[in-house]
């Protein structure tokens, strides 16, 4: 069950040394499905266990900001489209940031960008989170 393996990474990643370890070598990023600009339930999760890791990272250092950048790919859809569907993901996800984990908006800068067929398909349709 995802839920329960989420539960027990959290349990494990009690130090901010098991975060930076966790967080090696990714970069948190949630994906969203094509044309939505809202996460399915399992991506809400993994958005939950990155916001949680983000608190105490951003608690425990004052010059961190956090970069929300949401994004298309411009595989599908029209560039107009594409580009108001990237800053509706990224400003869906800093809203959830802000208002649900209650993270200061002045740690966080909102970036969006449509990706091209040269890009890394693996931020195609996300919001990538960097610190």
């Amino acid at each position: 069950n995802l839920n329960t393996e989420i539960d027990n990474l959290k349990k494990q990643a009690k130090t901010e040394m098991d975060l930076a370890q966790y967080f090696a070598g990714i970069t948190p990023t949630v994906y969203f499905e094509i044309g939505k600009s809202v996460l399915s339930p399992l991506e809400q999760k993994h958005l939950e266990f990155i916001a949680e890791s983000l608190i105490d990272k951003v608690d425990d250092d004052v010059q961190i900001v956090i970069t929300v950048m949401g994004t298309a790919d411009s595989n599908t859809g029209t560039p107009k489209r594409n580009k108001h569907l990237s800053e509706e993901r990224g400003k869906y996800v800093y809203d959830i940031l802000t208002q649900k984990y209650g993270i200061n908006p002045d740690r966080l800068e909102l970036q969006s960008d449509v990706l091209d067929a040269t890009s890394d398909p693996r931020f195609d349709r996300a919001v990538v989170i960097s610190f």
